[in-house]
């Protein structure tokens, strides 16, 4: 699965408010920005940092790698994408003082969408016969 900023945005904005924390991956059932990237027992799993090296390609942390990816890219930080999310989550980065953790996280995902070049489109649009009539008709009169 390709994992985009309109990715993200349609996931964070569909869990309810009260399902965001801060400070840590998951706590009674809600979660941050990265936790909810995760399965629980991967939430369990990468609190040690011996697993999280021995398995950084590991399938269940494709959707979290790609989001600390955005993050990091859009800072200009690679490596540094998880850091600034937790600082994002938590409340603790200087641009994202929102009132709660879904509306910060949020918002830099908004910026990071603002911030890509949009994509060129190509709109095909077919003209039925008589619209085809009139268009010639016109043209050479």
């Amino acid at each position: 699965m390709k994992y985009t900023v309109d990715y993200f945005i349609g996931k964070f904005e569909a869990i309810p408010e009260h399902l965001f924390t801060t400070g840590k991956f998951e706590f009674m059932g809600a979660r941050c920005m990265i936790g909810h990237t995760m399965d629980l027992q991967t939430i369990w799993r990468v609190q040690n940092q011996e697993w999280v090296k021995k398995h950084l390609d590991a399938p269940c942390l494709q959707e979290a790698r790609a989001l600390c990816e955005l993050v990091a890219n859009f800072f200009n930080k690679p490596k540094e994408g998880s850091n600034i999310s937790y600082l994002v989550n938590n409340g603790e980065h200087p641009d994202y003082q929102q009132k709660t953790p879904k509306k910060r996280v949020l918002a830099l995902l908004s910026d990071i969408k603002k911030s890509q070049k949009p994509t060129e489109r190509i709109v095909y649009v077919s003209f039925d016969s008589e619209v085809k009539a009139l268009t010639e008709k016109l043209a050479t009169n």
